[in-house]
């Protein structure tokens, strides 16, 4: 397979920080809530190639309404359209790498023999594709360059080093 040529970087991260205060939930006496996304695309793990990930991260705000205790990451995509709607696009690249998505042919083929085709479309990032296709290694395969070349463009647009 001809995939677009990646740099292997150990620390690649961009954090975006949300306007938006919340305090549902929030132990009294405090101000709020905080949520900030952090982007990364990077080899962190030392897998020998890179991949993106999407997490959201939460802090109480202290009395002086400053960041004081982080409470949790998550991916919450209801979460992310109240904070960081501009970002929604990239959630189809979670967990895809420099090598294509994260154990793309063998979980689809799985998926795809159990008759599972929402699963497999899943796994495959095809949303759109038959079961025939899905369970075909040469229609998976012959897909990858153009969807990987689209991935890249997307790290680019980050403003990530592929």
């Amino acid at each position: 397979m001809n995939l677009p040529e990646s740099t292997v970087i150990t620390h690649q991260t961009k954090v975006v920080e949300s306007e938006i205060v919340e305090s549902e939930g929030v132990e009294p006496g405090r101000p709020g809530r905080y949520t900030s996304l952090a982007l990364r695309y990077d080899d962190r793990l030392g897998s020998g190639y890179n991949c993106f990930t999407m997490k959201l991260m939460t802090y109480d705000l202290g009395k002086d309404g400053k960041r004081a205790n982080f409470t949790f990451t998550s991916c919450d995509v209801e979460k992310m359209k109240r904070h960081f709607p501009d970002y929604l696009p990239y959630l189809k690249w979670q967990l895809v790498g420099s090598q294509g998505p994260m154990c793309y042919l063998s979980n689809t083929w799985y998926w795809a023999e159990q008759g599972e085709l929402e699963r497999a479309r899943k796994s495959a990032r095809w949303p759109e594709a038959t079961l025939t296709q899905l369970a075909d290694p040469e229609a998976l395969k012959a897909r990858l360059p153009g969807f990987m070349a689209e991935f890249k463009a997307a790290m680019e647009s980050l403003g990530f080093t592929y």
